[in-house]
């Protein structure tokens, strides 16, 4: 909003809402076109609970295997890359620009309930971040899943005009996806990775999981 101009009104209203809704058919592939877009490797999530149920949400990556090739004196660290995401096409909304963030897809989750987190987590995973939010969301609040099963559930996603499946995604569920005018295609690979802390208030409870496609584990201590 610093760069452009942008009715973040209209953008967040339920009419905008409700054009994107209306587009979704549970019975027919609907069209996004062509698209470019690049995706990157090398983030990690991580989240921690105390015993005052204080959460954290972190996530970072540093986009390509040593980010931007540059560490910093005291600690070695290295420094991200994410200016790579700028486009250089004047006027584009991420057109690069100084003291101007590139479009990402970092996203930390921090779901609240009465203004306190229920649940802390991320998904990694380059493009498929959004959508592998939204999966764990679906799997826990409308399947009753822990976080585990959640993370553990088997991943399909929709890219550059191809639906991805995990080998794990029934084969019944594919045919389905291909009569509906997808196009499917089996990957020996894995869609992202993520963390997962659910807190229960009620019983004073801290539910861990740890998703099997990348190094991690839930610990408590």
């Amino acid at each position: 909003p610093n760069f452009i101009n942008m009715d973040l009104e209209k953008l967040l209203s339920k009419t905008t809402i409700e054009e994107a809704v209306n587009k979704i058919s549970l019975s027919k592939c609907y069209d996004v076109g062509n698209l470019n877009i690049p995706a990157h490797p090398e983030t990690i999530y991580l989240t921690v609970v105390d015993k005052d149920f204080n959460a954290v949400s972190i996530i970072n990556s540093i986009c390509y295997v040593f980010g931007s090739g540059i560490t910093s004196n005291n600690t070695g660290i290295l420094f991200q890359n994410r200016g790579t995401n700028f486009r250089i096409e004047k006027n584009h909304p991420n057109c690069i620009d100084g003291l101007k963030r590139p479009l990402h897809t970092i996203i930390p989750g921090l779901v609240l309930n009465d203004n306190k987190p229920i649940l802390s987590y991320g998904v990694m995973g380059g493009q498929y971040q959004p959508v592998g939010h939204v999966h764990v969301l679906n799997n826990i609040f409308d399947y009753n899943m822990n976080p585990q099963e959640a993370l553990d559930f088997p991943r399909a996603f929709h890219f550059n005009n191809k639906y991805m499946l995990e080998l794990g995604v029934d084969k019944n569920i594919e045919d389905q996806l291909k009569k509906n005018g997808h196009e499917t295609i089996r990957v020996n690979d894995t869609h992202g990775g993520g963390q997962a802390i659910r807190i229960n208030w009620k019983d004073g409870l801290l539910i861990g999981g740890s998703d099997p496609r990348k190094d991690g584990f839930a610990l408590g201590i």
